[in-house]
């Protein structure tokens, strides 16, 4: 019985997950779309004629500025993206209390190697 808690615990807790991974995903897209508008926008309107030096000055700041916001923007929602991931398979739900963990190192937290696949 208590088995199958745990496991309605993790179903719980993927789908949750999930979900918000989803919507980071979502609103990254949202974010990186409007950016690269911006950025396309720039673009053009720094080769058009008659766009004086200090016009284009201010389009190159433009592009500086919506480039770099465009590169943290994916960096932070990745970031975060892996952290849920990090939580999914190895926080709360996703195994049960008394089971070892695998670490990065890839042994078990109890210090027992895995076992080699053949």
């Amino acid at each position: 019985m208590e088995a199958l808690l745990r496991l309605e615990h993790r179903h719980v807790t993927v789908g949750k997950t999930v979900d918000v991974m989803h919507r980071i995903v979502t609103l990254t897209e949202i974010d990186a779309r409007q950016l690269r508008e911006m950025i396309a926008a720039a673009q053009q309107a720094i080769f058009q004629r008659g766009v004086s030096l200090a016009e284009k000055e201010v389009y190159r700041d433009i592009l500086d500025k919506y480039s770099a916001r465009l590169v943290e923007n994916h960096v932070g929602s990745g970031n975060v993206l892996t952290d849920q991931i990090d939580k999914l398979l190895n926080g709360d739900g996703a195994l049960g209390p008394n089971q070892p963990r695998r670490s990065s190192s890839g042994q078990r937290r109890h210090g027992r190697p895995l076992p080699e696949l053949a």
